[in-house]
Formats: structure tokens, C-alpha cells, sequence
């Protein structure tokens, strides 16, 4: 199935230049025609279904800045390729359509935005599912991994390496799942009797909090990113101050993001289905406009750890532990 990548490629413009054009964004004519004749000749988004589903509208919605992450790019080329085959068509902007009906699919927005048009959406009886989010509750529908569950696989992992002092950064303010992702960090660290060292993101920039971590006298000996993007910042701030990886400083990153794997040295990181959670959306929205009466479709997807070279070997006393 064409992919979003390939439509990067035909038309020669980049990644967020192309998803400015899917949802609907001013561009230079030259950018738009480009991408137009990419759309066009892959067919992305427009592949004829074997059974049609031309009662209804999906609308994408997504923030003016989401096309940054790699991970947003992965489910909306699964939900765009699952509509597609079938036969749904896609809008990244709401629309008077009045003979169709609708389900919204809301990925990367902040707990404030988010919570907000869920809730104008659910007041208005239109359904809607919430990509990679895991909420608390049993009345809203999404599809996600467990990131607490993820933050902390990385934490065992670190401690199988002999970690005992693991550092972390991270800005979790009006950002949900990073939230999720320290309570999973700081609850492994206290069952594994580890000490935890969190940095908060609003008092310092990574770079300038990693620094200052791994100048103390007790410098963490491990570290779990929440994003591969972090882990290689914390390895090239590792690397500046003469320490090895992962000999010095063992790093797990998480999302497994393409380039992972050909960073140096390529990181261990966990592994988020960021594509499948785009497929289960339009899969468990379509139950909710075909089945009034289900409240609600929360699905929820395994995730799993990519060994590496940036995390230290399994330690052999911890293999044959009970």
C-alpha cells in the first residue's frame, strides 16, 4: 500500500510539508501540484475497496505542528491505508457534510485541547476514538499502548544491565502520556529498590539537565528516554563528557522510531504499534457508528523491547535469578 514516505519521495517535499498539504494548509503552488500528482499516482488514500463504505465521513483531527514525530506519521499512514481499503474517505478539517455520517479520530493534541473536544464531540452524540492515548476512565474510546507498562519494562531492562541509579527527563506538562510514562518509571524503580533520578523539563533543557546528572559524584548508570530523539541527546551529551556506552551509561529510548537503528551506537528502545493504533481507531470507530449502544471501544496493544547496542548485556547472576 503507498505510504506517506512515498509521496516524500515522488514529490521531492519533505515529511511535514506534505502532511501540511493532507490537512488542508496553504502551500506554494508548486509544493501543492507537486504532492497533488504524488497523491495521485500512488493512489495514497484513494484505493478502490471491495465493499465501499460511502455512508460515512472520517475526520482526521490533528495539531497545525503534529507532523514533527515519526510516530504521528506510522498511524496516520495505518488509519489513512485501513479507511482507504475500506472505501472511507478521509478530511483533516471538520465540514458541513449533512448526507454522510461522521466519526472523529483525534492523535498528538494536549490534555487541554484533547479533553476539550472530546467532550464537545461526545456532548453532540459524535463518536469519536483517541489514538495512542490510554485514559482512566471506561467511557472513552481510544486504541494504545500501556506506556506506564512500557516505562517501566525499560527500567527492569536497565536494572537486568546492573543499573541502580537510572536518570530520566522529561516536560509533563499537558503532555498525557509522558505523564504516563514517569508514574511507570518511578513505580518500577521502587518495586526494583533502584534509585530514581527524574528531571523535570520546565527547570532545565535536556541537554543542560543531563550534563549537569552525569557530572555528580553519584551519575546515574542508566537512563530511560521517552523518545529515541531524546536517547541519541543523551548520548551525544555522554559522549562530550568522555563517557562510553554503554559501558559508562546504559540508554533505552522509546517508540523505536526508524533511526534508531542506525544511530551510533544504535539504541535499545521500546517498541510502540504506532501504525496499528491508527488501524484499531478506524476499526473501533466504525463499531461505534455501526452500534449505537456500545459506550464506548478501548483497544489496547502490546508493545516490546528491541535489544541494541546502547544498553549493557543482561548480567549473567540476574539470568539464572527465579
Amino acid at each position: 500500500m503507498p505510504t506517506i514516505e512515498d509521496l516524500v519521495r515522488i514529490s521531492g517535499y519533505s515529511r511535514s510539508t506534505v502532511f501540511r498539504y493532507l490537512a488542508g494548509n496553504k502551500l506554494r503552488p508548486a509544493a501543492r501540484e507537486a504532492i497533488r500528482t504524488a497523491v495521485q499516482q500512488t493512489g495514497f488514500g484513494f484505493m478502490q475497496a471491495v465493499l465501499p463504505r460511502d455512508d460515512i465521513v472520517l475526520i482526521l483531527s490533528v495539531p497545525d505542528n503534529f507532523a514533527g514525530f515519526r510516530g504521528y506519521a506510522d498511524a496516520v499512514e495505518g488509519l489513512m491505508c485501513r479507511s482507504a481499503a475500506l472505501g472511507i474517505p478521509v478530511v483533516f478539517k471538520e465540514t458541513a457534510i449533512t448526507d454522510k455520517r461522521t466519526g472523529t479520530i483525534i492523535l498528538g493534541k494536549g490534555i487541554a485541547e484533547e479533553d476539550e473536544e472530546y467532550l464537545r464531540l461526545e456532548s453532540e452524540g459524535r463518536p469519536c476514538v483517541l489514538v495512542n492515548r490510554l485514559i482512566d476512565n471506561k467511557i472513552t474510546s481510544w486504541a494504545s499502548a500501556d506506556f506506564r507498562e512500557a516505562a517501566a519494562d525499560g527500567v527492569r531492562r536497565l536494572v537486568s544491565g546492573g543499573c541502580t541509579r537510572i536518570g530520566c527527563w522529561a516536560e509533563t506538562k499537558n503532555h498525557r502520556v509522558d505523564s504516563q510514562k514517569k508514574e511507570g518509571f518511578l513505580r518500577a524503580a521502587e518495586e526494583e529498590k533502584i534509585t530514581p533520578i527524574f528531571l523535570d523539563g520546565t527547570i532545565e533543557p535536556l541537554e543542560t539537565s543531563v550534563k549537569h546528572a552525569l557530572l555528580t559524584a553519584e551519575r546515574p548508570d542508566g537512563w530511560l528516554a521517552f523518545n529515541d530523539h531524546d536517547a541519541m541527546r543523551v548520548i551525544h551529551v555522554a559522549k562530550e563528557l568522555g563517557l562510553r556506552i554503554p559501558e559508562d551509561l546504559s540508554v533505552i529510548g522509546m517508540n523505536d522510531v526508524e533511526g534508531s537503528s542506525y544511530f551510533s551506537p544504535a539504541i535499545t528502545s521500546i517498541h510502540i504499534p504506532f501504525r496499528e493504533c491508527g488501524i484499531a481507531c478506524v476499526d473501533a470507530l466504525l463499531r461505534l457508528l455501526d452500534n449505537p449502544l456500545e459506550k464506548s471501544i478501548q483497544i489496547l496493544l502490546a508493545h516490546h523491547l528491541v535489544e541494541r547496542a546502547s544498553c549493557a548485556p543482561i548480567q549473567a547472576e540476574l539470568k539464572e535469578k527465579p
